[in-house]
């Protein structure tokens, strides 16, 4: 039984296999992914776009605000 050109199906046993054309999808299919992962890689090894910003901290801002709970310990004589 003959469907595509490149695909052949025989019966074997219970089922049918196919016999050619599926190591040109396996070919096509690892040149994909091999493809697409040395993308990535180069991707990843990318330096990253420096960006700069300055925001300006007043002093008072730079303080920590006393816990309401904090009782300061007493002085040692």
């Amino acid at each position: 039984m003959r469907v595509f050109k490149s695909i052949s199906f025989r019966r074997y046993g219970f089922g049918w296999v196919i016999i050619r054309g599926v190591k040109a999808l396996r070919l096509t299919l690892a040149l994909i992914f091999l493809v697409a992962s040395l993308a990535l890689l180069a991707w990843g090894f990318a330096p990253n776009w420096r960006e700069v910003r300055r925001q300006p901290i007043e002093p008072t801002q730079m303080q920590l605000p006393a816990p309401e709970g904090y009782i300061p310990a007493p002085a040692e004589c």
